[in-house]
C-alpha cells in the first residue's frame, strides 16, 4: 500500500523501524572492511553551524584593554614626583592586573602597599588580595 494512502487512513510507519533503517544506512556509509580490518569514520555531524566571526568583539576587547593600560599608565605618571619609588615599582612589577612585589622591612612593605593602593585607586582600581609571610604586615592590611 502506498505511503500516502496509509497516512490518509491514519496508519503511520513505526518510528523505531525507521530509526533502525537510518542507523543501518549510516553504518554502511561509515564502516569499511579492507585488508582484514574495519575502518570506521568518526561520527561527526554532516551539517554543522558555521562559527561566528568574532573579529569586532575581539577588536573591542583589545581597544578596551589598551585604554585601561593607558589610563593606568596616566595615573601612575601623575605620582612620579610624589612617590618615585612606588611609581617605579608599579611600572616595573605590574602584571595584567596584579602587582607582584616584596619588601625587606615591615615599614617599607607597609608604606609601599599603602602608596600603591592610593595611586591605583586614582585609576579606579582596587588593589586587594594582599599576601605576605609577615603576620604584622598582614594584620595592618586588615
Amino acid at each position: 500500500m502506498p505511503r500516502e494512502i496509509r497516512e490518509g487512513l491514519g496508519i503511520r510507519d513505526d518510528p523505531v523501524v525507521h530509526e533502525r533503517d537510518q542507523a543501518m544506512e549510516i553504518f554502511k556509509e561509515t564502516v569499511e572492511f579492507q585488508n582484514g580490518r574495519y575502518i570506521v569514520q568518526l561520527p561527526f555531524r554532516k551539517s554543522y553551524n558555521e562559527l561566528s566571526d568574532n573579529y569586532s568583539l575581539a577588536k573591542q576587547r583589545l581597544q578596551n584593554l589598551w585604554r585601561r593600560i593607558a589610563t593606568i599608565r596616566h595615573h601612575i605618571e601623575k605620582y612620579k614626583h610624589e612617590f618615585p619609588d612606588t611609581v617605579e615599582l608599579l611600572d616595573r612589577s605590574f602584571y595584567v592586573d596584579n602587582l607582584i612585589s616584596g619588601g625587606n622591612e615591615f615599614e617599607e612593605a607597609l608604606q609601599t602597599s599603602r602608596r600603591a593602593k592610593y595611586i591605583m585607586e586614582g585609576a579606579g582600581m582596587d588593589l586587594r588580595k594582599w599576601t605576605t609571610n609577615d603576620a604584622n604586615v598582614m594584620e595592618q592590611w586588615k
